[in-house]
């Protein structure tokens, strides 16, 4: 397991109290500014998604802007709320151009094969980004599939296993990790490549078996603690602008996506979950101090 998948979405977690800090005085400490330039130049050397150009805008506007954070939408419609949407629209190009460098390979985009490529890429992108919605409806059509619901219980029992006899060193059958975003993947699409994965997304997630309904219950305290300790670290006095609402979400798409993972014990999710909540108590204890 790499520890950049398990160290990425924890400063994801430290730029979201740092949107808080912007929403609550609409301005950061330079402390804080000497940490988002650290954070800004890890980001940039360890790119691996084009989800992750949004994150540099995002650490940019905080660095350079923390008081546009605490506008509303009605507040940006200006010319430099205009030339902010500009950007953002530009880097989400960036971003889709970084997307197919890392599907096909940098040499095709700067090729006379671009635009065909481009037009592939586009008319791929629709079903991986509606994943969840596809998983939901797969799962509600096939909840009561004994068949289905045996094989994922063996998959999480199989991957629990062989993570910790990787860690232990002991001998293994085979190499295979099933996780749920690559069960979920075979369940979903028809094409099945090797290193694919798709996220079910938060509300599938509650109906695989062997988690319902116990899942229902869980992810709805899971999503009410999370947004009631993010919520104790906000001022009295706060002013949450519409690029704040935007960041958050941005920047927290990570615990959407695939909650279940936080069973498989040894998993990226798992550790950043417990951060998390170590991190924002933390948070929530210095802004009391400070109040």
């Amino acid at each position: 397991m790499s520890a950049l998948w398990i160290v990425k979405p924890m400063v994801s977690v430290i730029i979201v109290s740092y949107v808080i800090e912007a929403c609550n005085y609409g301005y950061l400490t330079a402390e804080t500014k000497r940490n988002l330039i650290i954070i800004f130049f890890s980001m940039l050397f360890s790119l691996t998604s084009s989800m992750q150009i949004l994150h540099l805008l995002i650490v940019i506007l905080l660095f350079t802007r923390p008081n546009l954070f605490r506008v509303n939408f009605l507040g940006l419609i200006s010319l430099k709320g205009i030339g902010l949407f500009a950007l953002l629209i530009i880097t989400m190009l960036v971003a889709v151009v970084i997307g197919l460098a890392n599907k096909v390979g940098s040499e095709k985009i700067y090729s006379l094969e671009f635009l065909n490529v481009l037009h592939n890429y586009l008319g791929s992108i629709l079903p991986r980004i509606s994943s969840s919605f596809t998983s939901l409806l797969t799962i509600l059509n096939d909840i009561f599939n004994v068949n289905h619901n045996f094989d994922f219980t063996k998959s999480v029992v199989d991957t629990i296993n062989k993570r910790f006899s990787l860690l232990f060193g002991l001998p293994l059958t085979n190499d295979e990790i099933n996780v749920i975003n690559k069960y979920n993947q075979t369940r979903v699409f028809i094409g099945n490549p090797e290193r694919a994965g798709a996220s079910p997304g938060i509300l599938a997630s509650m109906l695989y078996f062997p988690f319902f309904p116990v899942g229902i219950i869980v992810i709805c305290l899971y999503l009410s603690y999370g947004a009631k300790l993010i919520a104790s670290t906000l001022a009295k006095k706060v002013n949450i602008g519409f690029l704040s609402g935007f960041s958050v979400t941005v920047m927290l798409l990570f615990f959407l996506e695939a909650p279940l993972n936080f069973f498989y014990v040894l998993d990226p999710f798992t550790f950043t979950v417990i951060f998390f909540l170590f991190y924002f108590r933390f948070v929530q204890h210095y802004s009391s101090s400070l109040n």
